[in-house]
């Protein structure tokens, strides 16, 4: 897998220090920086799986596990 799926999905959120005045990134102040890219689309299939009441939860994760790997794929090739 290329780095695209290791990148954060949203940019990192920084933080006016108007004592300092400057602008640092929100992770110099002990902000957590998020799911990654691959981390969301794989929630988002898990997500979708589990809408349909047929779907168990151990079926949800198998077919995220399954899917996540030709959606990472489609979506490095959409950017």
């Amino acid at each position: 897998m290329s780095a695209f799926a290791k990148s954060p999905a949203y940019p990192q959120s920084v933080v006016y220090d108007q004592a300092r005045e400057t602008v640092t990134a929100a992770y110099a102040y002990g902000a957590e920086t998020g799911l990654n890219v691959q981390q969301h689309v794989w929630l988002a299939i898990f997500a979708s799986s589990l809408t349909d009441p047929n779907v168990t939860y151990e079926g949800a994760v198998r077919g995220a596990d399954a899917a996540l790997p030709v959606a990472l794929k489609r979506l490095e090739e959409l950017a």
